[in-house]
C-alpha cells in the first residue's frame, strides 16, 4: 500500500515537473472559480483548518526555512530591484532630477567631496544617529533640502540608509522626537 502511494507520489511530481506551467494555470483557474466555496469551507471549519497548516509547519519546518531564505537571498532581491529599476527608469529619473534641482536651489551649495570626506572620517565612517558602522554611506541633511534646508558642511552628516529612511524628510528635532515616542 504504502509502495503504491509513493509511485503515485513520483508520478505526480514527474508530471508536475514536465508540465509545470500547465498545472500552475489549472490551479489558478480552479481556485479563482470556486474562491467563495473554499472561503465558505475555511470558515466553517477553521479550527481544523488552522491544526492542519500548523502540523504541516512542524513536521516541513527545516524545509520551509530553506525556501524562505532562497527567497530573500541577496542574490534574488537584488535582481528584482534591477528588474523594477528597469521597468521604472523614468520614475527614478524624475526622482533624480527633482533632487538635483533641490540641490542647485538650496539656499547655500558649497559643499565639496573633500569636504564630505572630511566629515565621514569625523565620523569615524559611524552613521551620525544610530553610531553603528556604515557599510554604506549616505548623506543626510539635518535639515532637509525640501524643508529649505542648505547643501552645505553644517548641515550635511553621514548617515546609514536605514536611519536615513526612517528620517525621510524630518527636521533633526522632529526625528529625535519619533524616534523617541513623542510623535509630531
Amino acid at each position: 500500500m504504502a509502495k503504491d502511494r509513493d509511485k503515485a507520489k513520483m508520478r505526480q511530481a514527474r508530471y508536475r515537473a514536465s508540465h509545470g506551467l500547465e498545472v500552475l494555470a489549472r490551479h489558478r483557474k480552479y481556485n479563482a472559480a470556486n474562491k467563495a466555496r473554499s472561503h465558505e469551507y475555511y470558515v466553517a471549519h477553521r479550527d481544523a483548518v488552522k491544526q492542519r497548516m500548523k502540523a504541516y509547519y512542524h513536521e516541513h519546518k527545516a524545509e520551509i526555512a530553506v525556501k524562505t531564505r532562497e527567497y530573500y537571498s541577496r542574490e534574488r532581491t537584488k535582481k528584482g530591484r534591477a528588474a523594477w529599476r528597469q521597468v521604472n527608469a523614468g520614475k527614478i529619473a524624475a526622482w533624480s532630477k527633482l533632487h538635483r534641482a533641490r540641490k542647485m536651489l538650496a539656499p547655500v551649495n558649497d559643499l565639496t567631496d573633500e569636504q564630505w570626506d572630511e566629515r565621514v572620517v569625523e565620523f569615524r565612517g559611524r552613521c551620525a544617529y544610530c553610531l553603528n558602522p556604515m557599510a554604506t554611506v549616505t548623506q543626510d541633511h539635518l535639515i532637509p533640502l525640501s524643508r529649505g534646508g542648505s547643501h552645505t558642511l553644517s548641515n550635511v552628516v553621514p548617515c546609514c540608509k536605514s536611519c536615513n529612511s526612517k528620517k525621510h524628510a524630518r527636521t533633526l528635532l522632529e526625528y529625535v522626537m519619533v524616534t523617541q515616542g513623542n510623535f509630531v
